[in-house]
């Protein structure tokens, strides 16, 4: 009916936006003038099984035959969709829409009526309403979307601008009101003034699950009230953090090895016989299966459970330095309790603890570095550096880093062997470890201080 009034035109643009997406299915809904006397807030029902939400319409008193576009698309700019093929089509709007779903923008208003402030800050009676186009206003709101854990701070960023003297141009020092406008944190508000670059910022903590849909607006040289596309923020769950302990610990036991990989451990303590060959203690015709002959469930005997400082006595030799220290095997021993499944990256720092890691001795008490698993009260060891894998983790003269599947309720302990057989007397280092699960770090840290031994 109205194909020469600006009807085809606008068909044109809908087809080509309803299509601009391939990864969505877009639709056209034309109501035509079936709710003409339609009473306020009458139900769409079609609309809302389609879209999700409530849709609801009221017949408008007259005809209101003056249309402008507040929010766009290229797929309407490109079909040439103006104010001016909306308007006059001998009563361009039949009903008009007083309530629908947040995630719907208003796409047209006739300019009679006041029931609605549109983004540009022009008032008038919604008539077109689209999902997945950009409103026309002088203030921008980012980003667009993102999640977050609970209890972590989000940030949005509005920037006003205005077309005077050119297109762009900040508009500082206006007030910028911020608001939650549906979520777990609605009513939510703030304000703040805008730099010298036309921006403004509002920053929250997330108190509770769910997605916030945000806006803001401001105040034009007109006295319109302008506002922003809107943005959303999904609050989940806070991931657990791990729980890392550390202590030092004084141990001469060793850390058994499965060096057949057969699951098992300690099958063949090291004895030699006269010739210097391995012995078959178990007489299960192998030799030297795994050594050397440890303990596997040893976690090292803690020295001041619960204290992170751990003195070594030494013996002061040449240039200061230090000849020998007591006792023989230190370890920097790190707890780490795993609160749910999922991929746990270790970091241990030692660079300002040991001579070069790889350097020290694996033998006479244990492996350089050694993680042991507690998995339903057994305890495991996982990993030695003596034996890396390179696709397992990396090991270096300064830090190590490792990823291991882990499942809630594991516990995992980590030893580090230091030689500070090169530490000046007196000095004091530090030994670091950072658990890393689901992006959510958790680190402890753990000084030796080495000092004369006194004779």
């Amino acid at each position: 009916f109205h194909f020469g009034s600006g009807g085809q035109t606008l068909m044109d643009g809908a087809a080509e936006f309803v299509v601009a997406d391939a990864a969505k299915t877009g639709a056209y809904v034309s109501l035509s003038c079936y709710f003409h006397g339609a009473a306020p807030g009458t139900p769409v029902t079609a609309l809302g099984n389609a879209f999700g939400g409530a849709f609801t319409v009221t017949g408008v008193p007259g005809c209101f035959n003056a249309a402008h576009i507040v929010a766009t698309h290229p797929a309407f700019t490109t079909a040439g969709v103006t104010d001016a093929i909306l308007s006059g089509w001998g009563c361009s709007v039949h009903e008009a829409f007083d309530s629908w779903p947040i995630n719907f923008e208003v796409l047209a208003i006739a300019l009679t009526g006041t029931v609605f402030t549109a983004p540009d800050g022009t008032v008038g009676t919604p008539y077109i309403l689209a999902r997945g186009v950009d409103v026309i206003s002088d203030i921008t709101l980012s980003p667009e979307n993102g999640i977050n854990p609970v209890g972590t701070e989000h940030t949005v960023t509005a920037v006003v601008t205005t077309d005077d003297p050119v297109p762009g141009t900040p508009v500082v020092g206006t007030l910028v009101t911020f608001e939650v406008i549906a979520g777990p944190h609605v009513g939510l508000t703030d304000t703040a003034l805008t730099d010298g670059a036309g921006v403004a910022s509002f920053t929250y903590v997330g108190a509770a699950v769910g997605i916030d849909t945000i806006e803001a607006t401001f105040v034009d040289d007109l006295g319109r009230t302008q506002r922003s596309n809107r943005v959303t923020k999904e609050w989940e769950d806070a991931p657990a953090v791990p729980e890392v302990e550390k202590w030092w610990s004084h141990t001469n036991v060793c850390f058994e090895r499965d060096n057949d990989a057969d699951g098992s451990f300690g099958e063949d303590p090291v004895d030699f016989d006269a010739a210097g060959d391995p012995i078959d203690n178990d007489e299960d015709g192998l030799s030297n299966e795994d050594g050397p002959d440890c303990d596997p469930a040893s976690r090292g005997t803690p020295l001041d459970m619960g204290d992170d400082t751990f003195t070594v006595d030494a013996v002061e030799g040449k240039n200061g330095k230090m000849k020998n220290y007591n006792p023989g095997q230190a370890y920097a021993v790190t707890k780490i309790e795993v609160p749910a499944d999922g991929v746990l990256t270790i970091h241990e720092d030692y660079s300002a603890c040991t001579a070069d890691l790889l350097s020290v001795s694996p033998k006479n008490g244990g492996g350089r570095l050694v993680i042991v698993s507690e998995h339903d009260g057994t305890l495991e060891q996982i990993l030695d550096a003596n034996d890396i894998d390179p696709a397992f983790g990396t090991v270096g003269p300064d830090d190590a880093w490792f990823d291991l599947d882990v499942a809630a309720g594991d516990i995992l302990y980590v030893y580090v062997k230091f030689r500070p057989a090169d530490a000046d007397i007196g000095s004091t280092c530090t030994n670091t470890t950072t658990a890393i699960l689901k992006g959510i770090p958790a680190s402890a840290s753990a000084d030796l201080t080495v000092i004369e031994k006194v004779r």
